[in-house]
């Protein structure tokens, strides 16, 4: 099990005010037959500007990654 987290923080344009945009996530890894098999479970925290105002929400994913 491998878990990681992030948090982001972007100004797109700094001479405008309130448009920053953040991202924070959690995630966790399950590896079965090392990096060529692994599940990847991802929770995320957002909130940007578009043009109807300030949007925010979660954000989940699920990976499951097999190579031969």
């Amino acid at each position: 099990l491998e878990v990681a987290a992030r948090f982001t923080v972007y100004d797109p344009n700094t001479s405008v005010a309130d448009d920053v945009e953040r991202e924070a996530s959690l995630a966790a890894n399950w590896f079965f037959a090392g990096h060529r098999n692994k599940l990847t479970v991802e929770f995320s925290r957002f909130s940007f500007i578009e043009s109807a105002g300030r949007t925010s929400g979660w954000r989940g994913r699920v990976q499951w990654d097999v190579s031969l």
